[in-house]
């Protein structure tokens, strides 16, 4: 856990707000889509690695569907499991699967984003963050 939190401190000071802004908020279109899967998909840490990571782009106004999208992709199509998966269950069930995961995670951030919009930049307010 040391590590990720000497990660997220680099990162909250190393990227300025107006670069996440740019690359994962509201306006970054099908460029903020890839770039939260792609952050999503290539670590090979546990869930709970990527909480801290995703309340750091929050606060730097990333998008709520690009962080479901973010997070859903770490817990659903990491690509090490993607692999030792189509080894075990076959390639087609592998693409079948990953195909449908990523239209439920889109469906899910779209929900999230507009059910979640205004609450989090409430909390983020009172919290002082």
């Amino acid at each position: 856990m040391p590590p990720v939190f000497l990660l997220m401190g680099l990162i909250d000071v190393w990227i300025p707000k107006e670069k996440i802004q740019k690359w994962l908020g509201k306006g970054s279109g099908l460029k903020g889509v890839l770039l939260s899967i792609g952050l999503g998909t290539l670590p090979t840490g546990p869930l709970y690695v990527a909480f801290p990571m995703a309340a750091t782009l929050i606060k730097k106004d990333a998008s709520i569907f690009n962080i479901a999208l973010f997070l859903g992709s770490w817990g659903a199509l990491k690509i090490p499991q993607l692999m030792l998966e189509a080894s075990f269950l076959g390639v087609e069930f592998t693409i079948l699967r990953f195909v449908l995961t990523l239209v439920a995670l889109i469906i899910i951030g779209l929900i999230m984003e507009v059910m979640l919009k205004s609450e989090v930049k409430e909390s983020l307010k009172e919290n002082n963050v």
